[in-house]
This record gives C-alpha cells, sequence and structure tokens, in this order.
C-alpha cells in the first residue's frame, strides 16, 4: 500500500493563488480527479476551488460526495451519438 505526505498549508496556498487567478480573470478552477485524486484533500480545496473534472459516473460520485460541489462530467459512455459530450446516462 502507498503513502503520501501532503501539506496542507502548501496545499491551500496554492489552492489560494488558484482562486485569485479565477477571480481575476472571471473563470471557473475545477479539479481535475485524473490529475490529483487524492480525495483526502478535498476538504481543504473545496472552499478555493469551483468543483470537480469527471470522467465518468463513477469519478462524478466521488466529487459529489467528497467535494461538495459541481462536477464537470465528460465521457464517451456518456455521450450521445458515437461521438462528443452530453447526452443522458442512462446506466444498465
Amino acid at each position: 500500500m502507498s503513502a503520501f505526505i501532503v501539506s496542507l498549508p502548501a496545499l491551500e496556498r496554492n489552492a489560494l493563488i488558484l482562486r485569485d487567478v479565477a477571480d481575476d480573470a472571471g473563470c471557473r478552477i475545477v479539479l481535475a480527479l485524473k490529475g490529483f485524486s487524492c480525495w483526502p484533500c478535498f476538504e481543504a480545496l473545496s472552499p478555493w476551488l469551483d468543483g470537480c473534472c469527471a470522467s465518468g459516473l463513477w469519478e462524478a460520485r466521488l466529487a459529489r460526495r467528497r467535494f461538495e460541489a459541481c462536477a464537470d462530467v465528460f465521457s464517451r459512455s456518456c455521450a450521445g451519438g458515437n461521438s462528443g459530450a452530453g447526452g443522458d446516462f442512462q446506466p444498465s
């Protein structure tokens, strides 16, 4: 089993920088779960970020449950037709 050490003060300092960038640029900053999926840190990040970017149903559920914010989802399996994003997800 792997273990990671995360500096919460450094993480919060970096998240505050991202918040300032988002406010100055008039955009949203979302956490890419594929890039940083250390969900025990989500509580420290959620006040500063606007949500998460998920690539499927299970990541979206994780984001909703742990990050308590919106989840932007793009997944080929959720796309209407053969390409693109969107469409209604129909669980089998």
